[in-house]
């Protein structure tokens, strides 16, 4: 008798223990990825024909303004970090300051102008700055607006924009 309690008991020890060393839950597993399906990230950056649309269009509302006869656009996208890595008076580096993420899309604008509007400079930079705020407000897309009427940058721009 003392031997069938014994191993009842014996039994029932390692029942209990068996009991108590279950696995632990796992975590749930994420969706399986297959190979070639890829997801679609939302991005700001353009394509090449993107922008070259998008310059057609911007010049041609940049030619609608008052006194501007003719108008070269050229639009380029910003992809920098600012590290705040500046040299400072000790030559000691700082590298305590923010990273700055600057992103967007940037139009250079050359504008040949009508006689009448380069009579005087506040004309000019009426021209130039109508110009500049009627582009920019166009699309979100664009961070910055470069006006000139230069006729050498013009003909940079025009070199950049015919590729």
């Amino acid at each position: 008798m003392r031997k069938i309690f014994t191993l009842l008991l014996c039994i029932s020890f390692l029942l209990i223990s068996l009991m108590g060393c279950q696995t632990a839950a796992k975590k749930p597993m994420t969706p399986e990825r297959k190979p070639g399906v890829t997801t679609k990230k939302p991005t700001t950056e353009m394509t090449a024909s993107e922008r070259r649309v998008m310059a057609n269009k911007l010049s041609k509302m940049a030619e609608n303004v008052k006194g501007v006869k003719r108008a070269s656009v050229v639009v380029s996208s910003i992809g920098m970090t600012n590290t705040g890595n500046t040299a400072t008076t000790n030559k000691m580096t700082n590298t305590n300051a923010a990273r700055t993420n600057y992103s967007g899309q940037v139009v250079m604008v050359g504008l040949t102008l009508e006689p009448t509007a380069t009579r005087d400079a506040a004309t000019l930079n009426k021209v130039k700055s109508t110009v500049a705020n009627k582009l920019k407000a166009s699309d979100r897309r664009i961070s910055q607006v470069l006006v000139t009427t230069d006729p050498n940058l013009i003909k940079r721009i025009n070199d950049v924009a015919a590729g």
